[in-house]
């Protein structure tokens, strides 16, 4: 589309939150050196990512409420549907039903989108789950601004009468300090690298 890799596609208004619906053995390694590094992760139950409506279960809206304030007080927040806890996990996706799965997601996201009112970068990791995300925003449109690194890709919707920034990858691929980095852009105190793991 003729982009140019241009960080300051980031805006430098409020914190960065992560949503990672990918199985990939990178995201899976991304999701941890955040942990590492202090940022809060939240992992999603078995349940969160298998059962429909589970969003607007009692555990649901408290996670949803619990990462919003996470989000609105730190930097960086990131969301897991891999426990990354485990280390004996199993990442075969195999006997999964995906279209389940990413349905139930962008339920989470959406939710967490809706609830949020400060302003903010959601990083959304997995294509099924941007399209299950947008479509449970009922956002027919984004608008594209730029690649911050190669395959990372800025753009904005609306929700209702605000804006949103979006950030969106596929889970195969980056550095490993990829949420860092995105993080630290956002506070203008670093540069987000066009390499890859």
């Amino acid at each position: 589309m003729g982009f140019f890799h241009r960080s300051q596609y980031i805006s430098k208004e409020g914190n960065v939150l992560v949503f990672c619906g990918s199985v990939n053995s990178v995201s899976f390694d991304q999701v941890q050196c955040a942990k590492r590094a202090g940022a809060p992760v939240f992992f999603l139950s078995s349940e969160a990512c298998n059962i429909s409506d589970w969003v607007e279960s009692t555990e649901g809206k408290e996670l949803v409420s619990s990462v919003c304030k996470s989000w609105a007080t730190h930097a960086l927040t990131v969301m897991s549907s891999v426990d990354t806890r485990d280390a004996n996990r199993d990442i075969d996706s195999s006997s999964v039903d995906r279209a389940i799965v990413a349905k139930n997601l962008g339920a989470i996201l959406g939710a967490i989108a809706r609830q949020y009112s400060a302003k903010g970068t959601v990083v959304a990791m997995g294509g099924d789950i941007l399209l299950s995300f947008l479509t449970n925003l009922g956002t027919r449109s984004l608008f594209p601004l730029g690649e911050i690194a190669p395959g990372v890709v800025a753009s904005h919707i609306k929700i209702g009468d605000s804006r949103l920034e979006l950030v969106s990858k596929s889970g195969g691929f980056g550095e490993k300090n990829l949420f860092l980095q995105i993080a630290k852009e956002k506070e203008g105190k670093g540069h987000i690298s066009a390499g890859s793991s």
